[in-house]
């Protein structure tokens, strides 16, 4: 029967922890997110190729922010640079209530009610929000909240707006709706999902739904209507097709799952902490890929392909946990 190492017990994993603790972010090494047979795709879809859309906006901090929003709180305001609009506010952001103790439906419902009474921030009212569950955190000390928005009662793929509270206070919003974002067109062609089925050269073409894709233009940003499919090749893989609306143009073409390779090392001491580190592998390390769990192996490598994206939830693993406790005070002595 395995038994999990009390970490009091052992020198080695005392000087093993803290010290991961502070390299993990430098030494946890990932090779790369890369799809299998990727030649052979290319030849089956080319001239298409796999590619995925992804847009960052770019912000700058607004130097006469409090001017303008004084009623909104202490904070820094950050701007998008293509648009103008309101993208970050960071600080002691009045609220009309500590959540610290509230119930989680009280918590969305006062959130909710802020989106609201602030159209000059957020452009969107709360009836074109619609809340990531998955995405919410809540401990002692955070409470993150995340939703998508959505226009025309469709989803905009790639719009977010983000609640962050600590100790109970909203200290950051994020807000990147592209409310300002104007809709490229909304007609329709009839025959989308037979062009899906020829570009893929699929053999089952599933699950349409209409979405909003955010486009970046030199005057600004532009709502692109796309219907997206999940299609099956004839090699048997599964990809995510995006196709213009009104025009049936490819918008994107990725694979609907990560080919992972991991390394996760770490510097420790080798006995006692006035010797000098040494860079070792982390053998064990629990790694999250969806509905599974996997391990790295002695070298501290972990492999494999999921239809999502992996993920380390805190430092534990088949013999040892590691629980960080922050945020209390230091006493001198």
């Amino acid at each position: 029967m395995k038994k999990k190492t009390c970490l009091r017990d052992n020198f080695l994993y005392n000087f093993y922890l803290a010290t991961f603790l502070i390299s993990i972010m430098h030494s946890f090494t990932v090779f790369g997110i890369l799809p299998e047979q990727e030649t052979a795709q290319k030849a089956i879809f080319s001239p298409v190729q796999l590619h995925e859309h992804v847009i960052r906006p770019h912000t700058f901090t607004d130097p006469n922010s409090n001017k303008n929003l004084i009623h909104l709180g202490d904070y820094k305001l950050d701007r998008d640079k293509l648009s103008g609009e309101i993208r970050t506010l960071t600080g002691l952001l009045k609220f009309p209530v500590n959540i610290k103790n509230l119930e989680k439906k009280d918590i969305l419902k006062h959130v909710l009610n802020y989106v609201d009474e602030h159209p000059d921030l957020f452009g969107v009212s709360s009836r074109d929000l619609q809340w990531m569950q998955k995405s919410t955190l809540a401990n002692d000390v955070e409470y993150f909240l995340k939703f998508k928005v959505k226009r025309n009662q469709h989803l905009i793929f790639d719009s977010t707006i983000d609640f962050r509270f600590k100790y109970g206070n909203l200290v950051q919003i994020h807000n990147q709706s592209f409310s300002e974002a104007e809709i490229v067109s909304e007609d329709v062609l009839g025959h989308l999902e037979e062009i899906a089925s020829n570009v893929t050269h699929a053999d089952k073409v599933l699950n349409e739904k209409t979405l909003y894709r955010a486009v970046a233009t030199e005057k600004g940003y532009q709502l692109v209507k796309v219907a997206s499919y999940l299609v099956k090749t004839n090699l048997g893989k599964k990809l995510n097709l995006q196709l213009e609306s009104h025009s049936g143009k490819v918008f994107e073409l990725k694979d609907t799952e990560y080919h992972f390779g991991t390394r996760a090392q770490a510097k420790i001491f080798p006995r006692w902490h006035n010797e000098e580190q040494v860079v070792v592998p982390m053998p064990y390390l629990e790694v999250k890929t969806g509905r599974k769990t996997k391990y790295t192996d002695l070298d501290g490598l972990v492999n494999y392909s999921e239809d999502q994206a992996p993920s380390i939830d805190g430092l534990h693993g088949k013999y040892v946990d590691i629980n960080a406790v922050t945020g209390g005070g230091v006493n001198t002595r």
